[in-house]
């Protein structure tokens, strides 16, 4: 007989929903992001793609998105910064309505670095926008999201593809 370690109560029931939030104009490097995160994900994982106006009000954006992702189960998210002005103090509020949630949350772009830390969430940033490199930053996102939602302990980690 094998026993199977008990799987630590995170305070919310998931399904098998990820999602990926991308705020403002979806760009062709930001498709192939979610490319690589659909091709490294297992067949049990659904992705949910959405996007909001980063220039709206961040608290309206927020609070609905945080609504949406738990009336859907979504298990974890992946999110790219907010840029322009303000951007990094939008992201971060977004970032603690999530982490309040006890929704994991995966930070991909190159924004993602400066709020990683503070945010204490995973992050993967890239120097060079290409599509092969956002496909495999993708890829490499889904693996930081799938070894979080298996083990809620492991410290936050950030990735840098040169």
């Amino acid at each position: 007989m094998t026993r199977r370690p008990e799987k630590r109560d995170t305070g919310r029931r998931t399904g098998n929903m990820l999602g990926v939030v991308i705020p403002g104009v979806m760009t062709p490097f930001d498709k192939a992001v979610v490319g690589g995160i659909a091709a490294s994900a297992d067949r049990k994982w659904t992705l949910m793609t959405t996007g909001f106006g980063a220039d709206a009000a961040v608290s309206d954006n927020a609070e609905g998105l945080i609504r949406l992702c738990l009336a859907e189960r979504v298990a974890g998210v992946f999110f790219r910064p907010i840029s322009g002005k303000d951007g990094g103090r939008k992201t971060a509020k977004i970032l603690a309505q999530f982490r309040k949630a006890k929704i994991p949350v995966v930070l991909f772009g190159n924004a993602a670095s400066k709020l990683s830390k503070r945010a204490d969430c995973d992050s993967v940033v890239c120097s060079v926008a290409t599509s092969k490199v956002a496909a495999c930053l993708g890829g490499i996102a889904c693996h930081l999201m799938l070894q979080r939602l298996a083990d809620p302990s492991v410290p936050p980690l950030e990735v840098l593809l040169d």
